[in-house]
């Protein structure tokens, strides 16, 4: 019953319960399982079947096996720490080269004048990227008046190596986020399922027992008012 319900209603579950956290939905969850192990035998009228009790521990496990905001943000935190200390990295080593090949290059000519300091030090990531890139290939064409200043092919492949590593830790940073964005929308989602799947057993535990019994009664509104005392009637 309860994964027909979940299907049927999967475009329609577009808010989470105001009134149980995150935790508590799945407390809740946990005591909708002993529940409907109690009371199978009323329940079952009303369309309850044992295979929601294994639905339920379903989506236990999709609860402990999800990842906490805090540790995709601590691994959002590492990629950008990453990058970070890649760029400045990349900033220094193109000022040092800069600073040794201004003695061969032109600072007037239009090449190099692009590649000034201020340009490096307001640099985006893209655009560090590219003058980057720009700076090793100019280099590169002119090696051989570099080397009077001491620039060698060495430190041209260095600088294009810290190039990649750059590029790969702004995609690390970039998958990090995404990551991160991909689980919020999971925690989202599993905690709807879980507050329709909690208000779903609370109306068919309202239903079995308003008239009938008000101790069983009270352990279903319970589910709703996160109060779990586990004081549950016995079964008559």
């Amino acid at each position: 019953m309860l994964k027909e319900l979940i299907l049927n209603n999967a475009s329609k579950l577009k808010t989470t319960s105001k009134r149980l956290s995150f935790a508590s939905l799945a407390m809740a969850i946990e005591e909708s399982k002993f529940l409907l192990g109690r009371d199978m035998t009323e329940l079952s009228k009303l369309g309850i079947v044992n295979d929601d009790i294994i639905t339920l521990t379903e989506i236990l496990e999709e609860y402990k096996a999800i990842s906490k905001d805090e540790v995709m943000l601590s691994k959002q935190m590492f990629a950008t720490r990453n990058k970070n200390k890649a760029k400045e990295n990349i900033k220094i080593e193109l000022r040092n080269l800069i600073r040794r090949a201004s003695f061969i290059w032109n600072n007037s000519d239009v090449e190099i004048h692009q590649f000034h300091a201020d340009e490096i030090t307001k640099a985006n990531d893209v655009q560090i990227v590219h003058i980057a890139e720009s700076i090793a290939e100019l280099a590169n064409n002119q090696i051989e008046s570099l080397n009077i200043v001491g620039i060698k092919q060495a430190d041209i492949d260095d600088l294009k190596t810290n190039i990649f590593e750059l590029i790969s830790s702004i995609n690390a940073q970039k998958t990090a986020i995404s990551n991160r964005d991909i689980e919020t929308q999971n925690r989202q989602i599993l905690a709807q399922k879980m507050s329709f799947v909690t208000r779903c057993i609370y109306d068919v535990g309202r239903i079995a027992y308003s008239k009938k019994n008000e101790a069983k009664n009270n352990d279903y509104t319970a589910l709703i008012n996160q109060k779990f005392k586990r004081t549950h009637s016995a079964e008559e």
